[in-house]
């Protein structure tokens, strides 16, 4: 039985999640805007408390790695990485522009993402997707690290 814990603090509201089997057996947000490092512990305290589980009982923290608020992000990544010391825990990096892409229709196959990064500045990733084959498999993404392209090309190597 997989248990795991999920954080998501790249943006102004988180979230935390109790996965267990692949399944999310407890989820909340945080109350309010940016207040992660003030509420993140309580709150798993409180969902780990309500399922019964201690923290030994975690097996991996997927935690998101942006891109995102800065002080968020390092709060999530400070606090998967004292759990992975203190309990043994594995860390799973997440890059937010993954989590937007499990969102989208799958007959979607060109797929591109803009993100404010602030200061006049914006994110980008294109992904070309496969079309998803049985069940929940997705195809696997490209990731633009170059200048974007029209949709329908592929990405400049």
């Amino acid at each position: 039985m997989l248990r795991a814990l999920a954080l998501e603090t790249s943006g102004r509201i988180g979230s935390v999640a109790l996965v267990e089997d692949d399944q999310i057996v407890a989820a909340d947000q945080f109350p309010h805007g940016l207040q992660h490092a003030a509420t993140i512990l309580p709150m798993i305290d409180r969902l780990t408390r309500a399922r019964g589980w201690r923290p030994s009982d975690l097996q991996h923290v997927y935690v998101s790695v942006g891109p995102g608020s800065f002080t968020g992000l390092r709060i999530g990544v400070t606090l998967a990485k004292t759990l992975s010391l203190s309990i043994g825990c594995k860390i799973v990096a997440v890059p937010s522009a993954r989590v937007l892409l499990m969102n989208v229709p799958d007959e979607a196959r060109e797929v591109i993402i803009v993100l404010d990064a602030k200061r006049g500045q914006i994110f980008t990733a294109r992904y070309s997707l496969l079309p998803r084959l049985q069940g929940e498999g997705a195809g696997e993404g490209v990731e633009l690290q170059t200048p974007m392209s029209k949709p329908g090309t592929p990405p400049h190597p």
